[in-house]
């Protein structure tokens, strides 16, 4: 039996437990066939046993929910639906054997012979429902993977992009994807039992948050001055950035190895909240500048690219600190926030260096960004 999604054949029978989910769910089942096999019947007293009986019907019950939660699965995802319906007929089938030989076994505990084949029933029964709670596991990775393809579409629709209205409208539709793409590569990197996996998709993620409005700002560039080399070389530099990001995503979630072109690595510069308060400490301190100093064209670019860094950095400490998801949640808030104080202070700069605005304005957007850097350190505190 083999499952092929977006080209990839897929093989559940050789595939391995990846999730924690899928772990959690078998556990239950397992420390009941486990008792059920291990359990010594006294050699002074022959006849049923009462435990096992109750074991048994446990089991049975176990494996009629794995069928019945897999036939809901099967309805909502027809087009894994025949490889979940082999899959549920060989967990009825393994089901089934296991109630009899194991209601032989409750009855006669002491038999050697029955004690063996209800082993070998009960050992059939855990592969065939480990396969069937792999191949629900699909179930995500078609979802993510259908996001990827998604994505993948926006990110070339970007590329060819020929003027600045296809370039906004196709960054819109991007921008609707790759925050559905990011909360499914989100969610994936919880559940992997995997650490270098799970770190390879925070690394993804990061990039992802880091390079995304720099795709945005790289592209316009590109398209205002095509004939400006490094306008051409920086957009594709960011553009290839956020598709081998994606590439590694893909990777990662069909247990594929990860190709040395798409490797990437984990913000190390923030690797604890010392690091992420001195990068906070001089991001403010190179906000404060004379606005008659202000190049929208040079600084605005760099301080945007700077606070993306410190913020996917922030965002990948909060996930290694394993921080609780309301935490997490005011995390994300405070470091929109820090981008809203950022963008304030550099429309500031702009009206300054039209004449509309004055030093006293500057100074209050300054003082307003660095209250949401420092609102933004409490929340490691």
């Amino acid at each position: 039996m083999s499952t092929h999604i977006y080209g990839t054949k897929y093989n559940p029978m050789n595939a391995q437990i990846k999730t924690w989910s899928v772990q959690r769910t078998l556990d239950p089942l397992v420390a009941q066939v486990t008792t059920l096999i291990s359990d010594q019947p006294s050699n002074k007293r022959k006849g049923r046993s009462k435990r096992a009986h109750l074991l048994v019907a446990n089991i049975i019950q176990a494996t009629e929910n794995f069928i019945t939660k897999a036939s809901e699965i099967a309805h909502e995802n027809p087009d894994m639906r025949n490889d979940l319906l082999q899959s549920m007929e060989e967990v009825k089938r393994t089901g089934d054997e296991m109630a009899v030989l194991s209601k032989e076994f409750a009855d006669d505990p002491c038999s050697k012979p029955k004690r063996q084949q209800m082993i070998v029933a009960a050992r059939a029964l855990l592969t065939s429902v480990t396969h069937l709670l792999i191949l629900a596991d699909l179930v995500d990775v078609q979802l993510i993977l259908k996001s990827i393809r998604l994505v993948e579409d926006d990110l070339q629709h970007i590329h060819d992009a020929s003027s600045q209205e296809e370039l906004v409208h196709f960054y819109k539709q991007y921008g609707k994807d790759i925050v559905d793409l990011s909360q499914h590569a989100q969610r994936r990197q919880y559940d992997l039992v995997d650490r270098l996996e799970q770190e390879n998709l925070a690394a993804a993620r990061g990039t992802i948050k880091r390079t995304s409005m720099m795709l945005l700002t790289a592209s316009k560039t590109y398209l205002r001055h095509p004939e400006l080399p490094y306008a051409r070389e920086n957009r594709d530099f960011v553009y290839s950035q956020v598709r081998d990001a994606v590439g590694v995503i893909s990777s990662v979630t069909q247990g594929r190895p990860i190709p040395p072109t798409q490797t990437l690595k984990l913000d190390s510069s923030l690797s604890t909240v010392g690091d992420l308060t001195r990068a906070l400490n001089e991001f403010d301190r190179i906000v404060m500048m004379k606005p008659q100093k202000f190049n929208e064209q040079i600084i605005r670019p760099q301080l945007e690219e700077r606070l993306e860094s410190i913020i996917s950095g922030a965002a990948l400490l909060a996930d290694s600190l394993s921080t609780r998801e309301d935490r997490r949640d005011r995390i994300v808030q405070e470091c929109n926030a820090v981008r809203q104080a950022l963008q304030d202070l550099l429309d500031e700069y702009i009206q300054y260096s039209k004449k509309k605005s004055s030093d006293e304005n500057v100074n209050a957007k300054i003082q307003a960004m660095q209250t949401k850097t420092r609102d933004l350190r409490k929340q490691y505190d």
